[in-house]
């Protein structure tokens, strides 16, 4: 990159980690100091009025905000239930004519996600001073779809990836499509009481993850390749770092159930590196090599709504609660992927590579299991 006529080396992956760790750690520390203040006095006040509380409730259940009035620890356990989308993964045209000439009438094959199962680990300190706490979680997560055509029902197959095949059709293709989300949230929540039944989080923190997305695409018969098999390998990897901002409600509106929802959002800056490979019969000398370091800010939003039930035990000095979640989350120009088409130079067609990024997304079920002590 050239600034005033100098060239200016782009900044090293390790500068990217090394913030990271930097962020996490200075608003740890900025927000733990919070905690000493009156905690002793104020658990013993309010593990007092939190038994009397229960011992009026025949039932031996509480609201979910009691534990909240003195200091303890939080964890939290979740399975995922989720189904993805990408965009940018489509292989294939299949055309109702055989030829790949235009006009063209043709149908894009796209590849389905399986539901996939995740997991999240979070654990957490509450405290007095002023209803704060601070809570870090990890969120493991990894889909694959896949999706095989061929020409049997008498369409042309017209390939969408490489340039070997640019104008060319083949009798068979599959696609394989692998994604792997690690993602780390560091929030420091302050909690408002509007009413009774009603409990208000707001939180300020971090967000950093890695996405990562490969796609293995593989064509085979037809007049070109005949007996030979054409490979286009595919990955994007994304590492991305910056500032969340979230909101959680919950109300409680019988006994021990409570309605819980909570919707967040993030700015992230990170590094894409994209990855190009096109290959005949398995070969390890590659036809077409690619590969380019990109940065950018991907917005993210993160929405989640469900029902859960709450309770205390061991004499009032331990907590539980379960909840049943609907999550969505959602990335905006997340992937990048390197995609061919054809342009004309004197006459000849060419082809030309240009980075197209596309929308990402997770939605479906969370089972989630909180303790505090």
């Amino acid at each position: 990159m050239l600034i005033g006529g100098k060239q200016i080396k782009k900044p090293p992956w390790s500068v990217f980690v090394t913030f990271s760790v930097f962020a996490y750690v200075s608003l740890f520390f900025i927000a733990s100091p919070m905690a000493r203040a009156g905690e002793e006095k104020s658990y013993r006040k309010n593990k007092e009025a939190c038994c009397d509380y229960r011992n009026r409730d025949a039932s031996g259940s509480s609201p979910f905000w009691r534990d909240l009035d003195y200091y303890c620890t939080r964890y939290e356990v979740d399975i995922n239930l989720w189904k993805p989308y990408v965009a940018l993964e489509d292989f294939a045209y299949t055309n109702v004519f055989q030829t790949p000439n235009l006009p063209i009438s043709a149908q894009s094959s796209k590849i389905p996600f399986n539901w996939n199962w995740g997991f999240r680990l979070g654990a957490g300190w509450q405290f007095f001073h002023e209803d704060w706490e601070v809570f870090a979680s990890y969120t493991y997560f990894k889909g694959k779809g896949k999706r095989e055509i061929s020409n049997k029902c008498g369409n042309a197959i017209i390939p969408l990836k490489g340039v070997t095949l640019l104008g060319q059709m083949v009798s068979k293709a599959n696609s394989n499509l692998h994604l792997l989300w690690n993602n780390i949230d560091l929030v420091a929540n302050k909690r408002f009481h509007f009413n009774e039944n009603l409990l208000v989080f707001t939180g300020l923190g971090l967000k950093n993850y890695w996405f990562d997305l490969k796609q293995k695409t593989q064509y085979a018969g037809g007049a070109f390749l005949n007996n030979n098999i054409l490979r286009v390998d595919q990955s994007s990897k994304f590492y991305g770092i910056g500032p969340l901002l979230q909101v959680r409600s919950k109300w409680l509106f019988i006994n021990s159930f409570y309605l819980d929802g909570g919707l967040g959002g993030s700015l992230l800056y990170g590094k894409n590196r994209t990855s190009f490979k096109e290959s005949l019969n398995y070969s390890t000398v590659n036809q077409v090599k690619i590969s380019d370091d990109v940065s950018y800010v991907v917005p993210n939003v993160d929405l989640e709504v469900g029902i859960g039930w709450s309770k205390y035990y061991d004499d009032c000095s331990r907590f539980v609660s379960i909840s049943l979640m609907y999550e969505n989350h959602y990335f905006w120009q997340q992937n990048q992927m390197v995609v061919t088409n054809p342009y004309r130079f004197n006459g000849n067609f060419s082809p030309r590579y240009h980075h197209f990024r596309g929308d990402a997304s997770f939605q479906g079920f969370s089972l989630k299991l909180n303790f505090k002590y």
